[in-house]
């Protein structure tokens, strides 16, 4: 677990230097780690194939992204999971928004929007920006009004 977490982290900082290609590989072994160790549905596998699929994201490589979003959708829990439910949730959005699929990326604005307010509540920093995110995704489908 020790060289999983290893492995997560420096594939954070291939990440931040914007070296996409190297980040995934480490991501890639990493949730293969933790995956093993600690299963599918445990919130350091569903981070770990998280960081994998915004890799491969900015790599360009959207269909695997969101196949991965999906998977982490499915499997995370919406109790203790917050997290991990939030992040994706965000940016399974994102990815959809990029694949020209606008309303479904609407519909998790929304899923999001809600689930932020649930946990930081509706004056906080985190639930203003959900909500920009949902305006984002209004002006995605053209809705300009509702933005």
């Amino acid at each position: 677990r020790m060289t999983a977490d290893s492995l997560n982290l420096l594939g954070i900082l291939r990440l931040d230097r914007r070296d996409y290609s190297e980040a995934a590989k480490l991501f890639r072994d990493a949730f293969g780690r933790y995956r093993d160790a600690l299963g599918d549905s445990h919130p350091d596998t569903l981070a770990a194939e998280g960081n994998l699929a915004m890799s491969l994201y900015y790599l360009g490589q959207l269909a695997e992204a969101e196949d991965l979003q999906r998977d982490i959708a499915a499997k995370s829990r919406s109790d203790g999971g917050f997290g991990v439910k939030l992040t994706n949730l965000r940016n399974l959005a994102r990815t959809l928004q990029h694949r020209g699929k606008a309303a479904e990326a609407l519909q998790l604005a929304h899923e999001s929007l809600d689930l932020q307010r649930q946990r930081n509540g509706a004056d906080s920093r985190p639930y203003a920006l959900a909500l920009r995110e949902l305006a984002l995704a209004e002006r995605a489908t053209g809705d300009d009004a509702a933005a």
